[in-house]
């Protein structure tokens, strides 16, 4: 006999027999499956008004929080660095020297040590964000639309990450604080972190059909870099501080929730 759907008894909305979520407010079917013996159903379709319960035991992510926001800062310093020594070799080769082996193999290195800086503010990013994540059923704000492990998932994984993370983001943000300006917040941090990446490319592809001087592209290429190095600073320093105003806020909920004695 195949499963039949089953009752949210938290809103009351119908589930399908192999959802492991309620559909509408995301809470794990274990804990949300209704008796329809027993169930109430006047108010049909309504949330419990009277808040919610925390669930689970709350673990602190501001040690995680500190590992991200230091290796973001070092992902910074190293394309800073980069971009330094990349315009200088470019203005090299321009004005006719030779480009200085030192030079190139220190630029390889720079660019080599500016991926794996990237790719750890990444991975650490991500365990900061499960953590976040895991712990908002613990400070009875509900149940996040993504679990820990779609967090990490959706972190790490190229182009998803740039479109699902601003929606958990935004999920977490608008249950610590409701009303917050989420959406601007992580609109001034993701707008210039991605225009980081995009400009470049294509910039890169344009002017390769639009001039056919070397000296004009090489000159617009620098001048791009730049801008977009700018770019990715701001959004950079930017989610820094959005890192920082979500763990304010669920440090201080957690210390209501749970005071410290004495």
């Amino acid at each position: 006999m195949p499963a039949e759907p089953w009752v949210c008894r938290k809103c009351r909305s119908v589930n399908q027999p192999r959802a492991s979520r309620c559909y509408s407010c995301n809470t794990p079917q274990a804990l949300a499956q209704a008796d329809l013996d027993q169930l109430v159903v006047a108010g049909a379709g309504s949330r419990d008004t009277a808040g919610e319960a925390p669930v689970g035991e709350y673990r602190a992510s501001d040690d995680r929080a500190f590992l991200a926001q230091v290796l973001i800062v070092v992902a910074l310093l190293a394309l800073v660095a980069g971009e330094v020594l990349g315009a200088d070799l470019v203005g090299r080769v321009v004005d006719g020297a030779p480009a200085a082996a030192e030079g190139s193999t220190t630029l390889l290195i720079m660019g080599l040590g500016g991926i794996v800086a990237g790719g750890a503010a990444i991975l650490a990013w991500a365990a900061w964000l499960s953590r976040v994540v895991d712990n908002i059923p613990a400070l009875g704000l509900g149940w996040p639309r993504a679990t820990p492990r779609v967090a990490i998932f959706e972190s790490v994984v190229p182009v998803v990450n740039l479109y699902r993370v601003p929606s958990i983001l935004r999920d977490v943000m608008n249950r610590l604080e409701p009303g917050a300006q989420a959406d601007a917040l992580i609109a001034a941090a993701w707008f210039p972190l991605v225009g980081g990446v995009v400009v470049p490319r294509l910039a890169r592809t344009a002017s390769r059909v639009v001039f056919d001087a070397p000296d004009a592209f090489n000159d617009l290429f620098v001048l791009v870099n730049r801008i977009a190095l700018g770019f990715t600073i701001a959004g950079g320093i930017i989610l820094i501080g959005l890192i920082q105003w979500i763990e304010n806020r669920a440090s201080r909920r957690a210390a209501e929730l749970h005071p410290a004695p004495g």
